[in-house]
């Protein structure tokens, strides 16, 4: 289970990528995919560090941007949240006032 979930969030990582890094990614695959485990065997300890530094590289700064996403949003709806409530203190004072000057009229 957690190896499928590992193998899913690498593809989305790895679907992202520019051109040039099509290399790393065959290593990783070969590294690390369940289906290709024998490949880890074959290669050299270079490689391995390859993998290493392109996990944090694109990975874990994928992690962080989505992270950072979160915060921004969060931060977004915190100002809408303080915008719609003076929104609707307003309208409720409008409408007491109007109130008013329909009484003030009837009378």
């Amino acid at each position: 289970m957690v190896t499928r979930l590992l193998e899913i969030l690498l593809l989305l990582a790895f679907s992202f990528l520019p051109t040039h890094a099509r290399r790393d990614v065959e290593v990783m695959q070969s590294c690390i995919f369940s289906h290709m485990s024998e490949g880890l065997s074959k290669r050299k300890i270079d490689d391995v560090e390859t993998v290493l530094s392109f996990y944090n590289r694109n990975v874990l700064t994928l992690r962080d941007s989505v992270v950072k996403a979160f915060k921004y949003i969060v931060a977004d709806l915190e100002v809408f949240e303080d915008e719609l409530s003076k929104e609707v203190y307003y309208l409720k004072k409008k409408i007491s006032s109007l109130k008013k000057s329909c009484e003030a009229t009837k009378a």
